[in-house]
């Protein structure tokens, strides 16, 4: 991902090209750098793979101060100015999940995941499944003139831990695993640019996707119901 270069020598020519790239101190680089490679290779419809914001309205003015939100912010700004002054008018779709299902796993990453969302009380966090997230990319290369230089904000469902736990508990069987409540805080105090700035986020801001408008766009969209008795094995 650090040199997009040597990928599209090996592709080329490419039509369509879908970039995210993991969280790391190299996110802008290896994001903008995809990009450039894109345009001087001709790409016609570039799909990026962001993050919400806080909704339609904030997530183009509001970077905020979660390191790797502010990165896909930036990404986002590269690209929509490169687009438009590409020889060959490249569109764009750019995607903007909220917090992935994927998340909740039975690994220490998956238990303190829970742990923290459990934290956040009766504030409520929204969630996306990545294949949803994945249909909807799919969607824009199938149809780029509908997709043409547009910017989604996709969520399947926003619940608190508190309501999330009878779900799991009657799917599962038991309840949903938990960290230790001075693990999950030793890590977002020693994470506290990355882990912690986001969960505070989530708790002062936090997304802004309406859910009900894209189970009408999407139909089919995962709910957190839907999303645990899919993957319910993992913790069988």
């Amino acid at each position: 991902m650090a040199q997009p270069e040597a990928i599209f020598q090996k592709v080329s020519p490419v039509w369509g090209v879908y970039s995210v790239q993991v969280n790391s101190d190299a996110e802008e680089q290896q994001g903008t750098a995809m990009i450039d490679a894109a345009l001087a290779h001709d790409v016609r419809h570039f799909v990026y793979s962001s993050s919400d914001r806080g909704g339609p309205e904030k997530s183009p003015v509001n970077p905020t101060k979660v390191k790797n939100f502010a990165a896909k912010y930036r990404i986002e700004n590269h690209l929509i100015e490169r687009a438009a002054a590409s020889p060959q008018q490249m569109t764009y779709t750019i995607l903007r999940p909220v917090t992935f299902f994927e998340n909740l796993t039975t690994d220490i990453h998956g238990k303190g995941f829970a742990r923290m969302w459990e934290q956040m009380g009766d504030k409520k966090l929204q969630f996306v499944s990545t294949r949803d997230i994945g249909r909807v990319a799919a969607y824009s290369f199938m149809r780029p003139h509908d997709y043409r230089n547009v910017a989604l904000t996709l969520v399947g469902d926003e619940l608190t831990q508190k309501e999330a736990e009878p779900v799991f508990k009657a799917i599962v069987g038991s309840s949903m695993p938990l960290a230790p409540c001075p693990v999950a805080s030793t890590v977002k105090f020693v994470l506290k640019d990355t882990v912690g700035d986001m969960f505070r986020w989530f708790e002062r801001e936090g997304y802004g996707g309406d859910v009900a408008a894209c189970h009408q766009l999407y139909p089919g969209m995962k709910v957190f119901k839907a999303w645990i008795e899919e993957n319910k094995g993992q913790w069988l």
